[in-house]
């Protein structure tokens, strides 16, 4: 698997889409947030809806 940069050094922003149960929706978004800080050039935004 390839690095996710586009080779300028500025940081990627990957949208992470969720609905679902909220319990489910803060794992994935705890997920995010460690991701965030273990890859420099990558942002995971989390963004989530309830019904």
């Amino acid at each position: 698997m390839e690095p996710l940069e586009d080779g300028d050094g500025e940081r990627e922003e990957i949208g992470v889409f969720f609905c679902g149960p909220k319990p489910l929706g803060n794992i994935i978004d705890e997920q995010c947030a460690l991701l965030n800080q273990s890859t420099p050039n990558v942002e995971f935004a989390f963004h989530s809806e309830n019904f």
